[in-house]
């Protein structure tokens, strides 16, 4: 009986170290696949900050040929005296940005 007791206690602590082991596999794993996801979500992140800076580039030196260009003018009044203006705005538009830039 007591022979059968000590088989038993080493079986259960045999199955909480089993356990054990799984639930660190488990947490390991979670962390492997949410370290992955990040680099690739920095990437993403990475590439349309670089087109940005190169977008924000071509604006800083007024080219604006990857920009769709249209116009419209508006009457204004402004103490009693009307004013035409005429606005510019300048479309761009990716996968993953769109910018919308209006000029005088």
């Amino acid at each position: 009986m007591k022979a059968h007791l000590k088989n038993l206690k080493k079986l259960l602590k045999s199955s909480f170290i089993l356990i054990e082991i799984l639930i660190s596999v488990l947490i390991l794993s979670f962390i492997f696949i949410s370290f992955a996801n990040s680099s690739f979500l920095f990437s993403t992140r990475n590439s349309n900050f670089i087109n940005l800076m190169e977008l924000e580039n071509s604006i800083d030196k007024n080219d604006l040929k990857s920009f769709h260009k249209s116009s419209s003018s508006y009457e204004v009044l402004i103490n009693g005296e009307k004013t035409t203006l005429t606005l510019f705005k300048n479309i761009y538009k990716d996968e993953n940005i769109k910018l919308v830039y209006y000029e005088k």
